[in-house]
């Protein structure tokens, strides 16, 4: 799964946390958090859900985030094939 980290750090900030505050609730250093929004790695689909919850995004915000993702690397695959 690839999220921006700009996109992972508005998400943060919407729920009020800080890169400590989060990285303790999702049990990852807070040096991951910030190699997150550094675009040096990504969390995995489940990190990503729980960091989505916690920061209070709704089910159904997420539930198109997801699709759009998925959407995107069907594409992503399907151009590799050709």
């Amino acid at each position: 799964m690839y999220i921006l980290g700009k996109d992972l750090e508005a998400l943060r900030l919407y729920g009020g946390f800080t890169k400590k505050k989060l990285s303790e609730e999702l049990n990852v250093c807070a040096k991951t958090i910030k190699n997150y929004e550094s675009d040096r790695s990504s969390p995995t689909v489940n990190e990503f859900i729980k960091m989505a919850k916690l920061c209070g995004l709704n089910e159904t915000a997420l539930s198109k985030c997801l699709s759009a993702q998925d959407t995107l690397e069907n594409q992503l695959t399907n151009f590799s094939k050709n």
